[in-house]
């Protein structure tokens, strides 16, 4: 373990070298929708729609089964869409997102409630003030969720970028080593990332020393480090630099206030 201070002596105890690591530091005809509209809850229901839909319900949400094309939807409240084909825009003011399968790109903004995706066949981009992002399956993932939810990213191809207060659950899936930069940021909860046994990875943590340079912060690894490095910046930042299996994609982790864990899973298609 390693128990780090600002400034303060090192004291390192994890083999780290040679096996797993712990460091502590201290429907649709013709374009036109079928369906019906709830007089009482102002929601729009739709069975399927093709075409381009362009919609907005400013006193309610949206409960549709299938979209058979590109979609632009705009929502006072709570929004769910069984599957689309097509590239999906969409925002909700207040309510959650459910989305069962897309097969576009997906861009969803929640101001006031949870989104949740089972499984998108290409990127997500997502934005929540304040609620918990879950994905199931995606390509791979963006998001920013600025007042603090928990983000859950269950089965990404390729790394993703996530910012947020809440926890951060990360787990990536595929036997091809990703090429683009993975961004994990969290201010007050944990950072948990599963990778391939056998994926190689250069990871940097940056950890602010401003606030509370007294504080610790356990950093847990399955994986046994091939290099392991630590530097100031200036009194304002510890920067650990850790390599696993012989380095290769990289890994960039920021956290202020909780724990790092990197966990290996196999993957598998």
């Amino acid at each position: 373990m390693l128990r780090i201070r600002k400034r303060a002596r090192i004291l390192l105890v994890a083999a780290f070298l040679t096996g797993p690591s712990s460091v502590l530091f201290s429907s649709s005809i013709g374009g036109q929708p079928v369906g019906s509209k709830d007089s009482v809850s102002k929601d729009i229901t739709i069975k399927s729609y093709k075409g381009f839909m362009k919609e907005e319900n400013r006193s309610g949400g949206f409960l549709i089964e299938d979209i058979f094309g590109p979609a632009d939807l705009k929502a006072a409240g709570p929004v769910k869409i069984k599957r689309i084909e097509g590239d999906l825009k969409l925002t909700t003011r207040i309510g959650d997102i459910e989305i069962g399968e897309a097969k576009g790109q997906v861009a969803a903004t929640a101001e006031s409630g949870n989104i949740n995706i089972n499984k998108a066949h290409k990127h997500v981009s997502l934005s929540a003030e304040m609620g918990e992002v879950i994905v199931q399956s995606a390509k791979s993932v963006d998001v920013k969720n600025i007042l603090g939810g928990d983000v859950k990213l269950l089965g990404i191809e390729e790394y993703s970028t996530v910012a947020t207060r809440g926890n951060i659950l990360c787990v990536i899936n595929t036997n091809t080593p990703p090429t683009n930069l993975c961004t994990l940021s969290s201010k007050e909860g944990d950072v948990t990332l599963y990778l391939p046994k056998r994926i190689g990875a250069d990871i940097e943590i940056w950890v602010p020393l401003s606030k509370e340079p007294q504080r610790e912060i356990h950093f847990e690894s399955d994986f046994p480090f091939t290099k392991f490095d630590q530097r100031y910046q200036a009194d304002l930042f510890l920067i650990l630099s850790a390599q696993i299996n012989g380095g290769g994609s990289k890994i960039h982790i920021d956290i202020e206030r909780g724990n790092i864990y990197l966990r290996s899973t196999q993957a598998s298609h």
